[in-house]
């Protein structure tokens, strides 16, 4: 029980006279006393300690909540007080169960004005750490990623990492998908809040912002508010994905709102000089895609591609490729084929207005990640 404390103070004076009837020369007996002043000493002072018990309803709650629920402003109103206070850190923890087994997430993004560090650690073994500083990155994302005994480089679009990073639309999502209500108060780092879990789900599927299933059974939500605001929220949700049940379950923690601080990683004078960067654009024909290298290391040999022109095709990379080559990518029969120097013979007609390509290490680390989008370019 939380109880906040006001203390109110009373003196008490006593004041006593000596008697006015008897002559001048007539003593006070002695249980009176001779002086007014002499009794101050023996005045008692009284303290009386008022309590006023902290409960969900005298709780002070924060813009757009109250004990009934939030308002349909809260994620805009929790990126607005975030952005005012100029900087702060988001926790996430992720956990998901599949039919043969389960892997765990651990991502954590500080934030202080225009620069950011996005860390993510994947079961313990794949750390990608995302660099942003528009003062001297030129605009680009750096990205490390290692996996204990590779590192690779790259750059990456700045939306890619703007998606989601104050955690607002995560709340947005939890609020179209289920009802709150205020359930108990609780304590984090000494400061008292109050959690609000899901009492009624009107359409799980908007977690699909999210999380992207096919089919969403069951939903349990819960946000957790201090006076300030949010300052932390956790998920569990059921349904299947490709055909199979899975299971996800999220917790997500704000921390620092106002006195985050970053410095530059160590790694990223390294990642300017070999991070990679491409160019995508369709051929003439709009049989194939060309590819080649700007600048950075080269796409090693027995890359896996994964690339989207209209169709989803994967495939190896069997050579490697500089910033001397061409790499032509094209649809070989639903397969992706691929030819370096030389535009290929045949392919199936592709979707040329907008693709998307990504390039892994024979590790599994991601040497590329980017999309081609003809209305962007205009």
């Amino acid at each position: 029980m939380y109880r906040r404390t006001a203390l109110t103070a009373a003196v008490s004076l006593v004041a006593v006279s000596a008697g006015c009837t008897g002559s001048k020369d007539e003593r006070p007996s002695d249980s009176e006393p001779e002086d007014a002043d002499d009794n101050q000493t023996d005045d008692a002072e009284s303290v009386n300690e008022t309590e006023e018990e902290l409960t969900l309803e005298t709780f002070e709650y924060p813009e757009a909540v109250d004990q009934d629920g939030f308002r349909r402003n809260l994620a805009s109103v929790h990126a607005d007080r975030l952005e005012e206070a100029g900087s702060f850190q988001l926790t996430r923890e992720t956990e998901t169960t599949r039919q043969h087994g389960s892997d765990d997430e651990k991502t954590v993004t500080t934030v202080n004005g225009d620069t950011i560090l996005h860390t993510r650690d994947e079961d313990g073994y794949l750390t990608t750490e995302k660099w942003s500083d528009p003062t001297t990155g030129g605009g680009d994302v750096l990205v490390r990623s290692s996996n204990g005994f590779d590192e690779r480089y790259r750059t990456e679009d700045q939306s890619r990492l703007d998606a989601d990073i104050d955690g607002s639309v995560t709340l947005g999502a939890l609020l179209d998908a289920a009802m709150f209500e205020a359930s108990e108060l609780d304590e984090r780092d000494g400061t008292p809040v109050v959690v609000f879990e899901s009492v009624d789900v009107i359409n799980a599927s908007a977690l699909e912002r999210v999380q992207r299933m096919e089919r969403y059974d069951d939903l349990e939500a819960s946000i957790v508010v201090s006076e300030g605001g949010v300052v932390g929220y956790q998920w569990k949700l059921e349904g299947e994905r490709f055909d199979r049940p899975r299971k996800i379950r999220e917790s997500g923690t704000f921390e620092d709102v106002g006195e985050a601080t970053l410095e530059e990683p160590d790694w990223v004078d390294e990642a300017r000089e070999r991070a990679l960067e491409l160019s995508i654009e369709p051929a003439a024909d709009e049989s194939s895609f060309i590819v080649t290298v700007e600048r950075g290391e080269p796409i090693p040999s027995g890359a896996q591609i994964n690339f989207f022109a209209g169709t989803q095709l994967r495939g190896e990379l069997n050579k490697e490729i500089t910033q001397e080559d061409t790499l032509y990518l094209y649809n070989d029969g639903g397969q992706l084929g691929t030819s370096v120097n030389s535009e290929p013979n045949s392919g199936s007609e592709l979707q040329t207005d907008f693709a998307d390509l990504s390039i892994r290490t024979e590790s599994g680390l991601i040497v590329y990640k980017g999309r081609y989008d003809a209305y962007a370019e205009e």
